[in-house]
């Protein structure tokens, strides 16, 4: 995505500054098309534009670890530890899968609008929801990913609507089965087929990574779904 592009999509709602920047994906490597999304919910601690102004946040999203050293001074100055065990779950994750597989993971979130905690999510004014649903299906259908892993069955139930709402699929799968359920599951989630393209993308569903710690060991058999997935045609 080209760099003004990126700074259209990630200004506060409305131009209004009492709303953090939407942050649609941090690039953990230069910018190049994503086969693997690994989507959330919503990103955690918000930045304003009193805080930075927005062509240096372009420049931060762009750059993972200037990204991360920024994101963890804000985390100490408002009294958290400099990683959550969400962003440790992830890190290790990433990190194996795209060693096992040489993909390329992409980090978003289906609301990529940030909040301090799914709490305050749920008081947000649902057209800011709405505005961020759509930043994110503009970054989505940009990469047409092969591969979609959501992580927590908030994420699902928001990623299967937009799928739906846009025609990507004809009916709403059932999402009444426990998450370690579709985690352990042998198939993926779903399958669907992007518009005017004979490209399918698998959606694959797993707990959320706050349970992932180092080494993941509770996740070994959906990491080698995955894997084995991604390393079909090799």
């Amino acid at each position: 995505m080209k760099r003004e592009e990126l700074k259209q999509l990630i200004k506060p709602y409305e131009g209004d500054s009492m709303h953090p920047y939407y942050r649609p994906y941090v690039i953990r490597k230069k910018p190049r098309d994503y086969n693997v999304f690994l989507v959330g919910v919503n990103p955690a601690t918000p930045i304003y534009e009193n805080e930075i102004n927005i062509d240096e946040y372009v420049d931060l999203l762009m750059d993972y670890d200037a990204f991360y050293q920024e994101y963890n001074r804000i985390r100490e100055k408002t009294g958290k530890t400099k990683i959550s065990r969400t962003r440790l779950g992830i890190n290790n994750f990433v990190d194996e899968i795209e060693a096992l597989t040489g993909a390329a993971i992409l980090e978003t979130n289906v609301i990529p609008y940030p909040t301090k905690n799914i709490k305050e999510l749920k008081n947000v004014d649902p057209k800011v929801i709405d505005y961020a649903l759509n930043v994110f299906y503009k970054v989505w259908m940009r990469h047409s990913p092969e591969v979609i892993i959501v992580y927590s069955k908030t994420s699902l139930k928001y990623l299967v609507n937009v799928l739906s709402n846009n025609g990507l699929i004809d009916n709403h799968p059932p999402l009444n089965q426990p998450i370690k359920d579709l985690e352990n599951s042998k198939e993926s989630f779903l399958e669907f087929t992007y518009e005017n393209s004979d490209k399918k993308g698998m959606v694959f569903v797993c707990r959320h990574f706050m349970y992932y710690g180092r080494k993941g060991n509770s996740f070994e058999g959906f990491k080698n779904k995955v894997t084995r997935y991604l390393s079909r045609d090799k």
